[in-house]
């Protein structure tokens, strides 16, 4: 790979976010509380214009419901490979498997539920690297089982969309994101 020109060589990033997170339904506020992510993504060039790409998102939930009677625990784990292609000089798409395990701790007014779900599927993307701008769009579809131990588990169909850009200047960046799931079971 040392012979290989820099963006062409094998690149890892990881990163860590923490927040606020605030759940509504009808647009009233339902629970509350913090939410952490760990992203890794690796890329590695193969052929002139090819490039597998491994991104693993793992998020964890903790939240309170507002009426005080209970909270809930989510723990989400997803991760796709994809193989792009370049389209141009900073433009690559591509398309590969995904899989995804999530398991929700809820306790409400004194019921206790405890959810897992797994699907596989798979995830297109296109993504846009320059010096100033990284920008990636990414479309999955996932079909698998999801339930708990009361009700038994159903077939589940998860349908995500991100998209994500970061600005940078020198060492200093900024990342603005949006990531809408819809999740039929």
């Amino acid at each position: 790979l040392t012979h290989l020109p820099v963006e062409r060589q094998s690149e890892a990033k990881v990163k860590f976010k923490a927040g606020y997170l605030n759940e509504k339904m009808q647009e009233t506020s339902l629970m509350d509380g913090t939410r952490f992510e760990l992203d890794f993504d690796y890329k590695m060039p193969f052929g002139k214009k090819g490039s597998m790409l491994v991104d693993s998102d793992n998020e964890y939930i903790s939240t309170t419901f507002n009426n005080g009677l209970g909270g809930a625990k989510i723990l989400d784990a997803r991760v796709s490979t994809t193989f792009n292609y370049d389209l141009a000089k900073n433009v690559s798409a591509g398309v590969g498997p995904r899989a995804s395990v999530l398991n929700a701790s809820v306790n409400y007014d004194g019921n206790k539920v405890e959810l897992t779900d797994f699907a596989l599927g798979l995830e297109a993307n296109a993504t846009l690297s320059t010096e100033h701008l990284d920008a990636k769009v990414s479309y999955a579809l996932s079909k698998g089982m999801g339930g708990d131990g009361e009700q038994g588990s159903n077939p589940i169909t998860k349908n995500t969309i991100k998209a994500e850009a970061t600005g940078k200047i020198g060492k200093a960046s900024a990342t603005l994101a949006y990531e809408y799931n819809k999740d039929k079971q």
